[in-house]
């Protein structure tokens, strides 16, 4: 077997590398922005849908203040459940504690 994969070449897909010249991203979020404003105009219920997805995402996508206002509550809110859940142990354990000396003796 090794004798005969010798004399055959594996074929491989030959790669598509095509390198653009130039590539503006900001002329291409506007124009992709202007064609999803131009299919949202309508009175359609897809319209309205899309029109209130493009402003949610316009909203939040450059406010750094708010993501950083949400992160912190987030945070917070963790905070506050682990702090609710270690004072449940603590009562719960300290309820429990002759029963679980006793089991381990």
């Amino acid at each position: 077997m090794a004798l005969f994969s010798r004399f055959v070449k594996n074929i491989e897909p030959r790669r598509f590398t095509y390198e653009t010249r130039f590539y503006d991203a900001e002329k291409e979020d506007l124009e992709n922005r202007l064609a999803r404003l131009k299919n949202s105009q309508g009175k359609d219920v897809d319209a309205m849908k899309l029109r209130i997805a493009d402003g949610l995402k316009m909203r939040h996508s450059g406010n750094r203040e708010w993501k950083s206002k949400l992160t912190r509550r987030s945070n917070m809110r963790l905070v506050l459940i682990l702090g609710i859940l270690m004072i449940m142990v603590l009562i719960l354990l300290g309820m429990y504690w002759p029963l679980i000396e006793k089991y381990l003796q």
